[in-house]
């Protein structure tokens, strides 16, 4: 057991509570536990709020010591602080448009790999994404149902990649005479014999 108490309100910016008036006074009950009942609760936006105003100050502070170490004067620590926070502002916001670029090729890339496994050639595949785009404007509709109402409208652009044409010459050199089936056959066999 801790013989001193360490009464962490005291260390508050200002405000104040139940806490920092009964310093000495938590243990003096006849059970010995918490004397308060109210607690204070607060929403995550509300602390997000506070949080983000703390920073800010400590931002300030911090700034604005850095500066007066420097010798700036007020006047000239404000303008300093000012055009910091212009150029933060700035390289947040091309990381943001950086992010929301990758995020519109990440998107880009899913929505081909859709149409590929519905059977869309790689031919196509451009033409189609851009259908689909302007179904998905003109219509309202998301990138699957657009898909599904683009191909049901248009199936030849969803063809199975496994068709073969079929050939009816033979390899080796057989061709030019016509011979039946039995030739060619015994054909081939002979020349995998040299």
């Amino acid at each position: 057991m801790s013989k001193y108490k360490l009464n962490l309100q005291f260390f508050a910016d200002g405000e104040t509570g139940d806490g920092a008036n009964n310093s000495g006074n938590a243990n003096k009950g006849g059970n010995g536990g918490d004397t308060g009942t109210s607690r204070a609760l607060f929403t995550q936006e509300q602390l997000n709020e506070i949080v983000g105003a703390r920073a800010a100050r400590a931002e300030q502070s911090a700034l604005k010591d850095f500066f007066t170490k420097q010798g700036l004067s007020e006047a000239e620590i404000t303008a300093a602080i000012t055009e910091y926070k212009t150029k933060n502002k700035g390289a947040q916001d091309e990381k943001e448009q950086e992010l929301e670029r990758l995020r519109a090729q990440v998107k880009e890339r899913d929505n081909k790999d859709a149409l590929e496994k519905k059977g869309v050639t790689s031919d196509n595949l451009d033409y189609v994404i851009f259908k689909v785009n302007a179904l998905m404007k003109s219509d309202s509709l998301d990138f699957e149902k657009a898909t599904d109402k683009f191909l049901k409208d248009n199936p030849r652009f969803a063809e199975a990649s496994g068709t073969y044409r079929m050939t009816g010459g033979a390899p080796g050199g057989a061709g030019g005479s016509e011979q039946g089936a039995g030739d060619i056959m015994n054909q081939l066999i002979r020349n995998a014999r040299r």
